[in-house]
């Protein structure tokens, strides 16, 4: 027989020696499956009259594609009459009319190749080959990622089925998949996944996901960085605790970054910084997160506002010469700041002065008086700028031939 499809059987009842007798009674005949995998279903009973000896009962229908045997019995009417079962009947399947997954996952990893397996089957889920080559796409359904690799392959007319090994799906979500006939049969049924869920790779680089604000010199800033460890396809990877350590890139004034914790270890792949600051204003400040075997990240350009030195002067100067004058411009005070300079290291300078000459924001003045070196060689020293605004500080150095 068919799978899917009516057949017909025709049961007599008969006396001890298998000659046609006629039951006492009008005699309701049953049928069952006695083995078989599938499900016997369609019309299963009819009647023997008492004025004849035989019933045909013409539509059951069996469901799979396998071996099967059946039994008719007596349930109403002579009872007594003993069952008989049949030989076996081969049902082979129907016409294909639709597509199945055999094969699919549930989980998978973003960014790492998966397989699924799809089957041409028939009404009742027997495989069935198709009536041409037919091409089995797939694409995604449902989900945030990209699906890429092989998407393609083909169920042959002397098969009914074909293994996919290698689509790859992008994101650490829930993604479903359909495959659809795309050429031969292709008015096969397409069929979608269950949820596959997918989870990030390993670890590969870092990523600003929130971006440090900026703000007020000295004053943490009201939108604090945040670095997170990603896969190579950007997913978080939720089972990081990378210690990311944060510091200036771009750094316009010469300004000191400092946080509550630096470095610090993620949390679930997230590291969230508190308390950063940057001592100098300037326009054009970046941050930069680096971990070890991570790819680094660097931040968008960001503003710190508020007092700053934002230029200063190196000098040169022969070690015997006299008063020497240095250019400082300073930003954001509102009210006049002190500029002093700090002891020189190595200590080789003596009977250093400096007088603030031009009072207020803008350019000042600083005048190096004395003697200015025992010998040749590049000093170092700091200059500040104090007043009730605050202090910022900037680097100055000295040669003297």
């Amino acid at each position: 027989g068919t799978a899917g499809t009516a057949f017909s059987v025709t049961v007599q009842s008969q006396d001890a020696n298998g000659n046609p007798a006629n039951p006492t009674s009008n005699t309701t005949i049953t049928l069952s499956k006695a083995t078989g995998g599938g499900t016997l279903s369609g019309t299963l009973t009819g009647t023997i009259a008492t004025s004849g000896s035989s019933v045909t009962i013409s539509t059951p229908v069996y469901s799979k594609s396998d071996t099967m045997t059946l039994t008719a019995t007596a349930t109403a009417g002579q009872t007594g009459l003993t069952a008989v079962t049949s030989g076996n009947i081969v049902f082979s399947a129907g016409a294909a009319t639709k597509l199945a997954y055999t094969t699919v996952p549930s989980t998978g990893t973003a960014g790492t190749a998966f397989s699924v397996t799809v089957q041409s089957q028939d009404a009742n889920g027997n495989p069935a080959n198709p009536t041409s080559n037919t091409t089995i796409t797939l694409s995604k359904a449902t989900g945030g990622g990209t699906l890429s690799g092989t998407l393609t392959g083909t169920i042959a007319t002397s098969g009914s089925s074909v293994t996919i090994s290698t689509p790859v799906y992008s994101a650490a979500d829930t993604m479903t998949l359909t495959a659809t006939a795309t050429a031969g049969e292709t008015s096969l049924t397409a069929v979608t996944s269950g949820n596959i869920v997918f989870s990030a790779g390993a670890a590969a680089k870092l990523a600003f996901t929130t971006q440090p604000g900026g703000g007020t010199s000295g004053t943490a800033w009201t939108t604090q960085p945040v670095v997170t460890v990603e896969d190579a396809n950007g997913n978080t990877v939720t089972g990081s605790s990378a210690s990311i350590t944060l510091a200036i890139g771009t750094n316009p004034t010469g300004g000191t970054l400092t946080c509550t914790t630096n470095p610090q270890s993620a949390s679930s792949g997230v590291d969230t910084f508190a308390g950063c600051r940057i001592s100098n204003a300037g326009t054009g400040f970046t941050l930069t997160a680096t971990s070890s075997g991570l790819t680094s990240a660097t931040s968008s350009t960001f503003i710190v506002t508020g007092i700053a030195i934002t230029s200063a002067d190196s000098l040169t100067a022969n070690h015997n010469a006299g008063d020497k004058t240095l250019t400082v411009t300073t930003s954001g005070f509102t009210h006049t700041p002190a500029i002093t300079i700090s002891a020189w290291s190595p200590t080789l300078i003596s009977g250093i002065t400096v007088t603030f000459v031009d009072n207020g924001n803008g350019t000042a003045t600083l005048t190096v008086k004395g003697y200015v070196g025992s010998k040749p060689g590049t000093f170092n020293a700091t200059i500040t700028a104090t007043s009730s605004d605050g202090t910022v500080t900037q680097f100055f150095t000295l040669t003297t031939t």
